[in-house]
Parts: structure tokens; sequence; C-alpha cells
């Protein structure tokens, strides 16, 4: 073999080495540079799993909307100070398929707990909420009895608000501080309150609808028949006791206000379901 054969072969030889030096090199900084973006992706997704703010004792009620979808719940719990960051929580909700399971509802939820606590709720459809129905004719009682039953106050507490909270409503001036005090003012309609509500609170709003329901010009046309907003109420609720039939409502009225006025006795009966245990 002459010299430039056994040259040319050493040539060959030296760069085989060397090209499978630079494999092995860049496969192992790839090896490296995956396990690196690998552990740094399981760091950040574990990360932000968690609880954004592990000390928070807060409750924030979330009304989750109908259709709404895991980007703009993720957005408006981040709105809230609920989570910390958005990307990362639909991120956790697509990979524990939990994002497909999200059903509406208003839930109680807090910084504290863990993506996956949030989703878990949030696919219960269990609301924190009491709902309340007040239908037209409920006397005062029977609104006790329906807040009571709903677990939102005792009854000692809901008599105590009757007869002695601190209503600033001027349809209320010169009300007896009695069990009677706000017959007629607790407006029926359906009502839902989350969880925690203060007692006052609940009585507060039934007699804020009833306020947003009685305009200007009702106070002008009772007061033009020298009537006050209680008398007009208390004529009322004896007109829908004394029929259900809407048509008859004037008759009615008609007749009460002529034994009114002529100093007689109503005698109707719906004037005798107040004074019994349980109306009937």
């Amino acid at each position: 073999m002459n010299m430039n054969t056994q040259k040319y072969k050493h040539l060959l030889r030296n760069k085989d080495g060397k090209a499978i030096t630079v494999v092995i090199t860049i496969i192992v900084l790839l090896f490296v540079a995956i396990t690196i973006a690998v552990g740094v992706a399981v760091f950040l997704y574990n990360n932000n799993s968690q609880a954004y703010n592990m000390s928070s004792t807060d409750k924030i009620y979330y009304e989750l909307k109908e259709g709404a979808s895991v980007d703009s719940i993720a957005q408006d719990l981040d709105d809230q100070g609920i989570i910390g960051n958005p990307f990362w929580f639909k991120l956790r909700a697509k990979f524990t398929h939990m994002d497909s399971g999200i059903k509406p509802g208003i839930y109680g939820l807090s910084a504290s707990m863990k993506a996956d606590e949030l989703l878990r709720i949030m696919n219960s459809g269990v609301s924190e909420v009491n709902v309340i129905n007040i239908l037209p004719g409920d006397t005062t009682k029977k609104i006790m009895q329906s807040v009571v039953a709903a677990g939102i106050m005792t009854e000692e507490q809901f008599w105590d608000l009757v007869k002695n909270g601190e209503w600033d409503y001027d349809f209320l001036e010169g009300a007896p501080k009695d069990e009677t005090r706000l017959e007629g003012f607790l407006y029926p309609d359906e009502y839902t309150f989350v969880f925690e509500t203060e007692p006052v609170e609940v009585i507060r709003k039934m007699l804020d609808t009833f306020a947003s329901k009685w305009t200007p010009e009702m106070y002008n046309q009772a007061a033009s028949m020298g009537k006050s907003v209680r008398d007009v109420v208390i004529e009322a609720s004896l007109i829908e006791r004394e029929t259900f039939t809407k048509s008859e409502y004037p008759i009615i009225a008609s007749v009460i206000n002529n034994r009114i006025n002529a100093g007689m006795r109503l005698q109707i009966d719906a004037t005798i379901q107040y004074i019994l245990p349980e109306p009937k």
C-alpha cells in the first residue's frame, strides 16, 4: 500500500470520527434541551395548578352563565382574583377533560382553591344559592315560613327584623312596629340569595323590589284619594284575597271604598284570613 492510500484512509477515519462525535454531541444537546423543556413545562404546569393564594379566606360567588366558554370563565376568574394565570387554568381544564363538564350556576369560589377543585365545583352543577318564591297574596307569616324553611334565617330573626328593623322607606312611615309592619310590602317575586347572605339583606331586597315597582304616579294617585301607600296596599291585599278574577278587582274595590266612606264594616271574607292561625 503506498503512502497516499494510507494517508487517504487516515483522513477518512478522522472525518468519520469527527462526524460521529458531532452527531453524538447534537443528540446529547437535544436530549438535555428536551429534558430541560419538559422539566420547565412540568414545573410551570404543576405550579400554576396550585391555588393562587393559599392564605385567602374570602369566598367569591361567581355566576357561571349558560353557554360560557372556558376562555371567558378563565378570564372572569382572573379578573376576580380567583386564579393568577388564565392560560394555565385553561390548559388544566383541557388536560383533565373537565372543560367539557362545566355547568351553569352560582358557585362559591376562593383563591385558596386549586384549579382542579375550582373545576370540580363548576362541574358539579350544585349552586350555592337559596331560591325563595313569594307568591301574590302571601302573608308575612307565609313568607316567614318560606325563608325559615330555606335555612336563610330563624323565625326569631325574621320577626325581629319585621318589628325592629331600621327600614328607611317612605311607604313604611307610621307603620306599627309589630308583626303587621311589613304586610303587603314584601314584594312577590322569585328571589335568589347566595349562601351566607345576611338576613337583613334578604328582607331589604324584597322591600327594594316593592319600592322599585311603586312609581311616583302611584304615590300621587294614592294621595289624590286621601290614602297612604299602606292604605292602598291593605285594600289591594283584601281585593286579591276576595277574588282570583282580575276583571272583578274594580267591583270589589268599589264595594270596599263605598263601605269605608260610609263608615260601615267591611264584612268581607278576606278580612277573616288575617286573624286565622293559618289562612284558608
